[in-house]
């Protein structure tokens, strides 16, 4: 068995007692196929879509988790394309999440005054000697005077 999820939209026009009972029977779909149903992660809400899908610009949206095998996803498909009231589905493959495994991360490198001061900060130059601004105000008035 693996592990799937199902994100669908249900028609907008459809009263909100038809949408509950389309939902129930994709549910029935998959515990037909002798799949099981781990959580259903729906919003009952109708929603305005950004653009219209199959002339409906309004959708329920839904989605499930569920379990079931490889060779029966196919009927479950066949099914959810004969639903005239569904606009859009999309079926994934879902990895289940193994515990424990978290990927490694660098340590963070800590930042110390000695490190600082070590380097040159900013592109500034240590080999140039430091001017200082009485010699830049006596250039600048020798270039000024000219």
């Amino acid at each position: 068995m693996k592990n799937y999820e199902l994100t669908y939209n249900i028609d907008g026009l459809l009263e909100e007692s038809e949408a509950k009972n389309l939902k129930e029977k994709i549910s029935s779909f998959i515990l037909e196929s002798e799949g099981m149903i781990i959580k259903d992660l729906s919003v009952f809400k109708r929603v305005k879509l950004g653009y219209p899908i199959k002339k409906s610009s309004q959708a329920f949206f839904f989605a499930l988790e569920f379990q079931l095998a490889p060779e029966k996803i196919i009927e479950v498909d066949k099914k959810l394309k004969a639903e005239k009231d569904i606009l859009r589905y999309a079926l994934f493959i879902k990895k289940p999440y193994k515990e424990g495994k978290l990927p490694r991360r660098r340590p963070a490198k800590t930042i110390t005054s000695k490190s600082i001061s070590s380097k040159t900060t900013l592109g500034a130059k240590t080999s140039e000697p430091k001017v200082e601004l009485k010699e830049i105000d006596k250039k600048l008035e020798e270039i000024l005077n000219e």
